[in-house]
């Protein structure tokens, strides 16, 4: 195969005063630029670009945690102490880490989208050709939704069409310039690439770093929930749950564990598609400090307790519980069908269909107290079943990377739900 700089946008080939015979050698530039399927496939498969560097201000933007004065004073980076204090101009001429790495995967999949463009296709390579494509538009559509919860105001169908959203990069041309879309826009760019995807990829794929349907139907859920079109959350959640509906029995694992559950490429069968978040260091086992009142909402059987916190006395509660694996600062960011059951049972509570939104949600906690001491939740009207669910929605991913900022920012548009955050 031949050599690939993942370094594609700056790649031209320059020449050298000539000292020897050695230099003399000009290179080869098919050694440098894709041209192959296994070319374009390899681009995508590089991971640490594509699957582990999502945006993650918004989890230090959040109001799950808090760090002490003087971990916040040591944090490594601007960004990270200004977000945590909702500061107006979080950068101060500090790079962008979250936008800078997000539109490198934006990047990676317009090269192999402008790529495949080029190869004729056979009968024998049209489906990795079809999959190909189908991935990389998956890949560029999650990194646009992760930039838009960041850098665009919360989707108003009201106001979507004027409110400014984000640059829609859709091409591999360094020298071609894309304005600032409407959120409107960038939502319906999203979802055009989104539907095309999806006649493209498997139902599954055999490496839960690469995109399949499911992967695909996963995020649509999560975008219809933030949109609050609650019959299309419902459709796609379903989709997911129809298709593939593992829940782990909390039981079963250990309380006393350093890390509670397995690392990649180990995880825990609840995970449809791996991804974590960039890596900063103020979200750290060692700063990140629970917020008392959330870990005080877990009852005494409630097994998320012991298994995701662990209790320090003094200096604080701790998370542990990541399904990425790790107490590095990177937490997990991809889908699991965890979310999908909460996405589900929080569309049919918003439809009106209460009981089915409980037994969805009753379903999932089953499985996260202790064996015989569950009893199931109900629910006598639709606020008070979607009060139930937002509560265990909280506490099931309370720190999915940018997940509960998603959600105060959609909850705030309504007064039942809207909080008051402070440091």
């Amino acid at each position: 195969m031949k050599k690939i700089s993942y370094f594609l946008f700056s790649i031209w080939l320059s020449s050298c005063a000539k000292q020897d015979a050695f230099l003399d050698i000009k290179s080869n530039k098919a050694d440098v630029m894709p041209s192959t399927i296994e070319d374009y496939q390899a681009i995508l498969n590089n991971d640490v670009v594509m699957n582990n560097w999502l945006p993650a201000l918004g989890m230090i933007g959040s109001d799950n945690f808090y760090v002490e004065y003087p971990a916040w004073q040591a944090t490594s980076t601007t960004q990270e102490r200004n977000t945590y204090i909702w500061a107006k101009d979080i950068y101060n001429g500090e790079k962008g880490f979250d936008w800078q790495m997000a539109y490198q995967a934006i990047g990676y999949a317009n090269v192999v989208l402008d790529g495949i463009q080029k190869i004729k296709p056979t009968s024998s390579s049209q489906a990795s050709l079809n999959t190909l494509r189908g991935a990389a538009l998956f890949f560029r559509s999650f990194a646009f939704y992760e930039l838009a919860q960041l850098f665009a105001p919360p989707y108003d169908a009201a106001t979507a069409a004027k409110d400014a959203g984000i640059p829609l990069k859709t091409s591999s041309s360094v020298n071609e310039l894309f304005p600032r879309a409407s959120v409107e826009e960038t939502y319906q760019r999203i979802h055009q690439d989104l539907k095309e995807a999806m006649g493209l990829l498997p139902l599954t794929s055999s490496y839960l770093t690469q995109p399949s349907q499911l992967a695909v139907q996963a995020l649509l859920a999560r975008i219809w929930l933030t949109q609050g079109n609650y019959a299309r959350s419902l459709e796609a959640s379903d989709a997911v749950l129809k298709a593939y509906n593992t829940l782990i029995d909390y039981n079963n694992f250990s309380a006393a564990a350093t890390i509670t559950f397995p690392a990649y490429p180990n995880c825990v069968p609840e995970v449809i598609f791996y991804a974590t978040c960039n890596s900063f260091g103020i979200a750290s086992y060692s700063n990140l400090k629970v917020d008392s009142m959330l870990y005080k909402s877990y009852a005494a059987n409630d097994l998320r307790k012991g298994l995701f916190f662990r209790n320090n006395g003094a200096t604080g509660i701790a998370y542990k519980g990541d399904y990425n694996g790790n107490v590095i600062p990177s937490k997990f960011s991809g889908f699991a069908t965890n979310e999908m059951y909460l996405i589900r049972a929080e569309s049919k509570a918003r439809l009106g269909n209460v009981a089915d939104a409980m037994t969805d949600l009753n379903t999932l906690l089953v499985k996260r107290w202790k064996t015989g001491a569950f009893i199931p939740l109900t629910a006598a009207t639709q606020t008070e079943a979607i009060t139930k669910i937002l509560a265990e929605r909280r506490k099931e991913i309370p720190f999915a990377c940018n997940l509960r900022w998603e959600d105060l920012r959609r909850l705030n548009k309504e007064p039942a739900f809207a909080q008051t955050l402070t440091r």
